[in-house]
């Protein structure tokens, strides 16, 4: 029993030696592989000594006291000395192993490609989608979620790999690729519609879109219909039947200014259905109808989300709304800090397509009325259960979607042939326009006549509710077709201080300012103005000459199809301002006419 009981601590004694040697003195390593041995005694873990320590701990300390040298090898080393994975170090693996893209958009905002079971998914970096898809993926592979900073860790790392990758122009809604236009359904299995020349068809969309939450499904389409049966669903005068089909059809066509489509109509004409009608075909979304942005943040940011935003119910349009209206149409950019702990910039551009309606006509800026069309919109006679039209327009809508994108390929087709269009100002819309005019049914000539008469009749319904140009109508009439004078002279012709006009400009640089401001409007009524040459005797000051044009009003002279500001003479539309001096003018007068010169 002696023997037995020296036999097994002279085993014990040896293995913790042998311990210390090849677990290189590793106290913690020492003690978990002497527990497997089968050699520890009941009393290792009691406490026997002053300091606290235990029996076990204070006998591996002898061996490692008495440990003259430890295993060394090379290849030990290496794996010793390679520090500890962290958790975030394995997401960013696992994020590079599955990711199928990394990019930057046009705006330098960081993306991936997502793989899911039957399609990929375009993704920001900073989206809760991109964090729950690295969080899913984790806890998945090793059964428990990760940390929060792990997950901050791998998407920075991410986005550091982003930076060195291609930038990619992202699109919303439509967009061109490879020569074809790509249309996204917004399916959960990422499906979106391809047209050409040739037809359309339903394809896995390539990584070209950004998706937004408030963006609804849209319906599968089907071959085979007629897009004009969305006129079964839209309170629009026959007379207007071609020009706002081509419109609508227009905002399939990426990367051109699309034109502002305006509804005016009195209350219950169903100017609003119409916006829901035209927004559910080309761009459903969970936010149907936008109320008036309060400031042009808000508007911005409505842009940028939606491919076509419906403001409804408009009863004034005011300067930086009109403002935003033709940068969001001709391509908008804002840029500011994206926080104000760095220098980083946040970009926003777009080019987007608008739809607006109210009671009244709104529009006077004559910048946003060259970039609009507006309709009229009748009186309903027979109204129907909404609920029954609802129920029509989600069984019709499949076959009007697809006749649209059947029309567009027609139209694809024949756009090189399309000739005439570069007297409008909005002259690619006029192009498309024209081109899917034909394939839908109608004719170049009437869609270039029914536009023409819409140019002409927004100018002068415009020209008839300024008060400034009626001003100037009346003077003109007054003065025989032409007036000429300084702007002073001219503000206290139309505006004394004794009959004082709140509604017309109250200052010599308010005045000047609105005459650059309406010289479209007027151009198309028929008024010329001139700025002149001559200085007015005694002052110095510049004179205009405001000229009923000889053409009449709404001439091809006057119009604004023409895109040029006409001049009869020398003395034309465009600012000669010559730096000629009034006063030494004069003296020279004088000086040759004592010479008799």
């Amino acid at each position: 029993m002696e023997f037995s009981c020296a036999l097994t601590m002279d085993f014990s004694l040896t293995l913790r030696n042998k311990l210390a040697f090849w677990c290189r003195r590793d106290l913690a390593l020492m003690d978990a592989l002497f527990r497997q041995s089968g050699l520890i005694r009941a009393k290792w873990d009691d406490r026997h000594f002053g300091d606290g320590k235990t029996y076990g701990e204070v006998v591996l300390q002898k061996a490692v006291d008495n440990c003259r040298e430890v295993f060394a090898s090379a290849q030990f080393e290496s794996v010793i000395s390679k520090p500890k994975i962290t958790q975030g170090e394995i997401i960013t693996r696992d994020c590079e192993e599955n990711i199928q893209n990394f990019f930057r958009d046009q705006q330098g905002a960081f993306f991936v490609v997502l793989p899911f079971e039957n399609h990929t998914e375009v993704c920001q970096t900073n989206s809760t989608r991109f964090r729950n898809w690295m969080a899913k993926n984790y806890r998945a592979k090793y059964g428990a979620p990760p940390k929060s900073d792990a997950l901050t860790q791998a998407r920075i790392q991410i986005e550091a790999r982003c930076e060195d990758s291609r930038q990619i122009e992202l699109f919303n809604r439509v967009g061109w690729h490879d020569g074809t236009i790509l249309y996204d359904l917004t399916t959960p299995d990422w499906r979106g519609v391809r047209v050409d020349k040739n037809g359309w068809e339903i394809v896995p969309l390539p990584p070209i879109f950004r998706r937004h939450q408030h963006q609804a499904e849209q319906v599968i389409p089907v071959k085979g219909k007629d897009p004009k049966d969305i006129l079964r669903f839209c309170n629009i005068s026959s007379e207007d039947h071609c020009l706002f089909m081509a419109t609508i059809a227009t905002f399939f066509i990426p990367n051109i200014p699309h034109v502002i489509l305006s509804q005016n109509g009195e209350q219950g004409s169903g100017k609003s259905n119409n916006s829901r009608k035209i927004k559910g075909l080309s761009d459903p979304s969970k936010v149907m109808l936008i109320s008036t942005p309060k400031d042009l943040e808000q508007a911005q940011m409505t842009a940028e989300k939606h491919w076509i935003s419906t403001f409804d119910n408009l009863s004034k349009i005011h300067e930086w709304f009109s403002d935003f209206l033709c940068r969001g149409v001709t391509g908008e950019g804002d840029m500011k800090r994206s926080l104000y702990t760095n220098d980083d910039e946040f970009i926003r551009a777009y080019r987007r397509c608008f739809v607006l309606n109210g009671i009244g006509a709104s529009m006077w800026r004559a910048d946003l009325l060259d970039r609009s069309i507006i309709f009229d919109i009748p009186i309903l006679k027979n109204t129907r259960p909404e609920k029954t039209i609802e129920d029509e327009w989600k069984d019709a809508l499949p076959g009007i979607l697809g006749g649209f994108f059947s029309a567009i390929s027609k139209a694809m087709g024949i756009i090189h042939t399309v000739t005439g269009h570069e007297k409008f100002r909005m002259s690619d819309f006029a192009q498309w326009g024209a081109a899917l005019s034909i394939s839908m049914g109608y004719s170049q000539e009437e869609f270039f006549q029914k536009y023409q008469e819409s140019v002409d009749r927004k100018w002068q319904e415009t020209a008839e509710e300024n008060t400034l140009v009626n001003k100037l109508i009346a003077l003109l009439e007054s003065s025989s077709g032409e007036w000429q004078g300084s702007v002073t002279s001219l503000l206290e012709k139309i505006n004394p201080d004794d009959n004082h006009d709140k509604h017309l400009p109250a200052s010599q640089k308010a005045l000047s300012s609105e005459l650059m401001r309406i010289a479209p409007i007027l151009r198309n009524v028929g008024i010329d103005v001139i700025r002149s040459i001559r200085r007015e005797a005694g002052t110095g000051r510049k004179q205009l000459v405001l000229r009923q044009a000889k053409s009449g009003l709404f001439s091809e002279k006057a119009g604004v199809n023409l895109g040029v500001n006409v001049c009869e003479h020398e003395e034309g539309f465009c600012d000669h301002d010559e730096t000629v001096n009034f006063f030494v003018s004069e003296a020279i007068g004088k000086i040759l006419k004592n010479i008799n010169i």
